[in-house]
C-alpha cells in the first residue's frame, strides 16, 4: 500500500471515529476533537483495517494523517527487507569465517 493509499484509509477512519466531515493531511488528532477514548477506538480500527500492530504510543508520536501514513509505509518497507538483511549478514559471517578461521574460533570461545 502506498503512502497516499494509507493516508486515504487513515483519513476515512479518522472521519468516522471523530465524526467530522473533513480531515486534512496535516490536521492534528486532538485539534479535531480527539481524546484518549477515541484514540484507543482509532487504534483498534487501524489494526483491524490495516492488519498491523498499532500502539497508543505510535499514535501519539504520529498525530497527523500524513505522519501516521508515512510511519506505516516505512514500517512495511522495513519488515519486507528484514529477511534480505539477515541473509546478507549470514553471508558476511560465512565470508569472515572463511577468511579468518582462527579469529572466528577464538571469538566464539570467549564468554
Amino acid at each position: 500500500m502506498t503512502t497516499f493509499e494509507l493516508a486515504e484509509t487513515i483519513s476515512e477512519i479518522w472521519r468516522d471515529v471523530l465524526q467530522v466531515d473533513h480531515v486534512g493531511l496535516h490536521d492534528h488528532f486532538y485539534d479535531l476533537g480527539g481524546n484518549p477514548r477515541l484514540l484507543d477506538s482509532m487504534r483498534r480500527r487501524l489494526q483491524a483495517t490495516l492488519q498491523v500492530e498499532v500502539t497508543l504510543v505510535d499514535l501519539c508520536r504520529h498525530p497527523t494523517v500524513i505522519s501516521l501514513a508515512q510511519y506505516f509505509a516505512g514500517k512495511e518497507g522495513l519488515s519486507s527487507s528484514l529477511p534480505e538483511s539477515y541473509e546478507r549478514a549470514q553471508r558476511q559471517r560465512q565470508l569472515i569465517a572463511y577468511r579468518y578461521p582462527l579469529r572466528m574460533r577464538f571469538a566464539s570461545t570467549q564468554p
